[in-house]
């Protein structure tokens, strides 16, 4: 998805709505679980080959994205 897209979405929705960030657990039971977003801003990431997901690197150049986090930033 891509900030346009999101934008688009988001057009539809109620503007009071708060935000979430919904994500598999992991657990045996496959559970969906959510936090609530407390910011948003933007960063660059990085494959990590040990966990196999990405890492966020501060203050770098790169192909920009939009980080949607679920505590406070720096």
């Amino acid at each position: 998805m891509n900030v346009g897209e999101l934008i688009e979405y988001l057009k539809t929705c109620n503007p009071a709505a708060e935000i979430a960030f919904a994500y598999d657990s992991g657990n045996y039971w496959s559970e969906q679980v959510a936090q609530y977003v407390e910011r948003a801003e933007t960063g660059t990431l990085e494959p990590d080959n040990y966990s196999g997901l990405w890492t966020v690197i501060p203050d770098e150049e790169g192909n920009e994205v939009v980080l949607l986090g679920t505590r406070p930033g720096k």
